[in-house]
């Protein structure tokens, strides 16, 4: 919360007290900021069982996929079905063991550097080997490739010191089905993965501003992956203060900045989230603003055919904010996006309801964390972590000490681990598992991806630390729930019918903030062993769909 007022200060004591919406919610909070609950439809009665106490039929979840796809033509392409994996000796949940430092992992910046730009983390194959390997990256120190060869990684300075920016991004710029490494800048750098490895092609062509992020979605739907660069006011230029801006591909991988429809709001951006709010099947964007109570609040833009305009009224999802990352998910399992936001003091859960608007449900979910007492977060992710088909909660918290702070501001945080379960009267909330992960895991976290390193359908989480070395947390045995990994373009609407439950991901690269990742959907399917029905809705409009398969395993959109 860099130079935050002391107005912005005071209106965040307390910890996880509940940011307010900046417009008119469908359910209001009342005087004292607790969140009236009578009035609210968290979406849920109807997923788990009946009113007889069975689990629903799967031909309900299956009527309501294939309606809401009726006038979808279904696509040329077809799945790639992986083998279907053996759990002999199942666990009721994961196991993880911190492998980092028997791996050899590298802090790579000095403890005394100010604790305020780096700790990125990208995770993909980037030599197409099978396994996933990994990049950190820090302004003020090295940016490491960590090359998993299978049975031994390997590290490799990429000697990009001084990379600008606070996040890097993954994106295929050129369509060769290798995904790149986009470097914010100034100047702004892609590194294109190639079959001889990562190569600096593009440099200080994107006019030289200084842009946080650059997040990638193909907003003008021509199937190029396009970029929103993430600017902020506080870098100002002769008075006048940046706008973000979209950044079109031509098709070569050349990026043409394009100015943001009308007016438009100017803040601190600190993460932008792409994904599709409007259900048209074009990304929009949610961009989480540091210094809410300074600069404003967050901030949606709404995709108007390849035109992004401020959609921050129609969706109340412009809360205030010292806000730092973002995440999308559906925790409820209602097919309609939810909203994680991570800040100072105060984090936030926000429900998509029916008509596009969001319900902070912070509260009655117990979806924060936090102390208060200057705690902060970074990295906040959504994430089935024990197959259970209910989407949990991973936040990296961690300060921001510079030179010239006390001291007593620089210190350690924990990460947090919240499990989803149903409360008393059956509505979601969350409880603190973090001694899941190890005890005593405090540090200076920024990043946080989740992904399944081993393969053994239990996703592993990689967290970066602005001190010390990257921490990889692997699971170890496969668990009693199945699941199934979905591997699709980006953009593209996973929906899952199994046993008689819906689940909804979205294929995306990003993880929150500074946090990105081969784009897959990992649902746990709990009970049931069988898909349903599987459904993916591609960005060019298409449908692919497959029905009775069997869980524990990789489904791939072939071509992909």
């Amino acid at each position: 919360m860099a130079g935050a007022s002391l107005l912005g200060l005071l209106w965040l004591v307390g910890a996880c007290s509940g940011p307010q919406p900046k417009s008119e919610s469908p359910h209001e909070r009342d005087d004292g900021g607790a969140l009236d609950t009578s009035a609210v439809d968290t979406g849920v009665e109807d997923t788990g069982t009946d009113d007889t106490g069975s689990p629903p039929l799967p031909d309900a979840c299956i009527a309501q996929l294939t309606d809401e796809v009726a006038d979808w033509s279904e696509a040329g392409a077809t799945l790639t079905l992986g083998e279907v994996q053996t759990c002999s000796s199942p666990l009721d949940g994961p196991r993880w063991v911190e492998v980092g430092g028997d791996l050899g992992f590298l802090a790579s910046i000095s403890p005394d550097v100010e604790h305020v730009a780096g700790g990125s983390a990208v995770v993909d194959d980037f030599d197409l080997d099978g396994d996933l390997d990994f990049i950190v990256a820090f302004r003020e120190g090295q940016t490491i490739l960590y090359r998993n060869s299978g049975d031994d990684w390997e590290a490799e300075d990429l000697e990009l010191n001084d990379m600008g920016g606070t996040t890097i991004s993954l994106a295929d710029v050129d369509s060769d089905g290798r995904r790149d490494i986009v470097l914010p800048g100034p100047p702004v750098r892609i590194l294109k993965n190639t079959p001889d490895g990562l190569v600096v092609e593009l440099e200080g062509s994107l006019n030289g501003m200084p842009y946080l992020e650059l997040a990638p979605g193909d907003f003008d739907g021509d199937g190029d992956i396009d970029l929103f660069g993430l600017l902020s006011t506080g870098e100002w230029e002769e008075g006048t203060p940046f706008r973000d801006q979209l950044l079109i591909n031509d098709g070569s991988g050349w990026f043409d900045p394009v100015a943001l429809e009308g007016d438009g709001p100017t803040h601190m951006g600190f993460d932008a989230q792409v994904f599709d709010w409007g259900g048209d099947g074009l990304p929009d964007v949610w961009v989480v603003n540091d210094q809410g109570s300074t600069f404003g609040p967050n901030v949606l833009w709404r995709n108007d055919g390849g035109i992004l305009t401020d959609g921050t009224d129609e969706c109340a999802c412009g809360i205030m904010q010292a806000g730092m990352g973002g995440d999308v998910g559906d925790y409820n399992n209602d097919g309609i996006p939810d909203l994680y936001g991570s800040a100072t003091n105060v984090n936030a859960l926000l429900e998509g309801q029916s008509d596009g608007s969001f319900l902070d449900v912070t509260l009655v979910t117990d979806a924060c964390p936090l102390d208060g007492g200057g705690s902060m977060s970074w990295g906040a992710i959504f994430l089935d972590y024990d197959n259970d088909g209910r989407e949990d909660l991973l936040v990296a918290e961690g300060d921001f000490w510079r030179h010239g702070d006390a001291m007593a501001l620089r210190g350690e945080m924990p990460l947090d681990l919240l499990r989803q379960v149903p409360n008393p009267e059956g509505r979601p909330s969350f409880e603190d598992v973090s001694t899941l992960l190890g005890d005593d895991l405090m540090g200076t976290w920024r990043a946080v991806v989740a992904r399944d390193f081993n393969g053994d359908g239990v996703l592993d989480v990689l967290a970066t630390d602005m001190t010390k070395r990257p921490h990889l947390f692997l699971s170890e045995g496969c668990t009693e729930a199945a699941w199934i990994e979905v591997h699709a373009p980006v953009g593209s609407q996973i929906d899952v019918c199994a046993g008689g439950l819906r689940q909804t991901r979205w294929s995306s690269t990003e993880s929150s903030w500074g946090g990105a990742g081969i784009p897959t959907a990992h649902l746990g399917l709990g009970t049931a062993t069988q898909i349903d029905r599987l459904q993916i809705r591609l960005p060019s409009g298409e449908l692919v769909v497959a029905e009775e398969l069997e869980g524990r395993r990789v489904v791939k959109v072939a071509g992909y």
